[in-house]
């Protein structure tokens, strides 16, 4: 967000009194001004009005805090009257940062292929001409055709022919995003998402975490290690927590005291504060098919078995390996029918950042996202697979395989004439 050097003057000249970073003040003005649809650009003064406002209540908690510190209450992280939290716990998912920006500039490439004209007209996208030193920008704002010349493109152009070139636009018509709607698009917006176990502000429970900072790009927690980090509270959603700036990485601490201070296992806590999620291997698909009904952060199922196979083999196109697990109480007398089509195996795929130190026989947890892919030949449905998000073992047995020398990408591997499921 553009800013004039004496709002940048008010930001900085805050945060020293604040004992704020100027990359976490810099945040928060921003936020402020995103909330109250305010541009600083075209309102100074109502911005730094705003600002001030902002930085009169926080130096009264300050102070507050300081008093409390004095006293021997909380200090500045963790406690009750801080801004930012003390998380003790564990992950129960380790995703991989993902860039939802580049994602958001290829739906809009998408967009203009499929029809420029509409992606045009709907203020999808912006249409640029060189025109010698210059561009000549096009878009449509709110129904009218807006033209402007500027000296060089945003960052997150794309050229579609020589020349010619579009700009993915902020589509979010929202009173909270006054300020950015019709704006081009970030280049990069990295975020990580994950769900944590733990105590957050002396509350225990199951949290949807998000970090959606430069600094996420580097955040890969490690699923069920004991750990903590400094995170917030969402203040309309205490069951939310986020990441805040580059202060959530570099608090980042794994610590076995935390599972003794807690006292409960992994899998209990697990049991106890997300059981909706749990599914027996052989429900996957009933769990699969109520996917739609829950919200997305909520879209997971965790479930257990015995590893039967594993091919430490990693994919080329997919970068995972491949677990199968297998319910062994369905190997019981008169439970097994040879003569019908039921499979008891279900395709893990695992990425490669999950360290695989046990063997066949082991019993896991698997936490996961359910897919299940379409046989190209006959059209029907596969049978539900997972692609894992975090991994507990709670008995380790066998060896760590050796990867397979000479197995080919689409192998039936060790299935025979059995096809995996592929991955969504």
């Amino acid at each position: 967000m553009e800013k004039s050097e004496n709002v940048m003057n008010e930001i900085v000249n805050a945060a020293e009194r604040l004992g704020m970073s100027a990359d976490d003040a810099v945040e928060k003005f921003d936020s402020i001004m995103e909330k109250t649809g305010v541009d600083p650009t075209s309102n100074e003064p109502l911005a730094v009005n705003l600002w001030r406002q902002y930085y009169a209540n926080a130096m009264a908690m300050k102070k507050r805090n300081e008093a409390t510190n004095a006293s021997g209450g909380e200090g500045e992280t963790g406690g009750s009257n801080s801004f930012y939290k003390t998380a003790r716990g564990f992950f129960i998912t380790s995703e991989t940062p993902f860039d939802l920006q580049e994602s958001n500039r290829k739906k809009a490439v998408a967009a203009y292929e499929r029809d420029s004209s509409d992606a045009y007209n709907d203020g999808i996208v912006a249409i640029a001409v060189a025109d010698g030193d210059s561009y000549e920008v096009k878009q449509t704002y709110r129904g009218e055709e807006v033209t402007k010349v500027l000296p060089s493109l945003p960052a997150n152009h794309v050229e579609v022919s020589e020349g010619t070139y579009i700009i993915p636009l902020d589509t979010a018509d929202y009173d909270w995003n006054k300020s950015k709607f019709g704006k081009p698009l970030p280049k990069e917006g990295w975020q990580w998402q994950g769900v944590f176990i733990g105590e957050v502000d002396g509350n225990m429970g199951k949290y949807f975490f998000s970090y959606r900072k430069p600094a996420s790009k580097d955040f890969t927690p490690r699923a069920f290690e004991w750990l903590t980090f400094s995170c917030t509270v969402n203040s309309n959603n205490p069951a939310k927590i986020h990441g805040a700036t580059s202060r959530t990485l570099d608090s980042l601490e794994y610590s076995e005291e935390v599972g003794e201070s807690i006292g409960e296992s992994m899998q209990d806590l697990l049991m106890e504060y997300s059981e909706d999620n749990y599914s027996p291997l052989v429900d996957l698909e009933t769990a699969h098919n109520s996917m739609d009904e829950k919200d997305w952060g909520d879209k997971f199922v965790f479930t257990d078995g015995t590893v039967s196979n594993i091919l430490m083999n990693v994919s080329e196109t997919t970068g995972n390996r491949v677990i199968l697990l297998d319910d062994l109480t369905m190997f019981g007398a008169g439970e097994f029918n040879y003569d019908e089509d039921q499979p008891t195996t279900v395709t893990c795929w695992t990425p490669e950042r999950f360290g695989i130190d046990f063997g066949i026989g082991s019993s896991i947890v698997i936490v996961g996202r359910t897919s299940q892919g379409t046989d190209s030949e006959t059209g029907e449905l596969r049978p539900v697979s997972l692609n894992v998000t975090g991994i507990l073992v709670t008995e380790r047995n066998g060896n760590v395989p050796e990867p397979i020398v000479g197995v080919e990408e689409e192998d039936d591997w060790i299935l025979g004439d059995v096809d995996f499921a592929e991955e969504d």
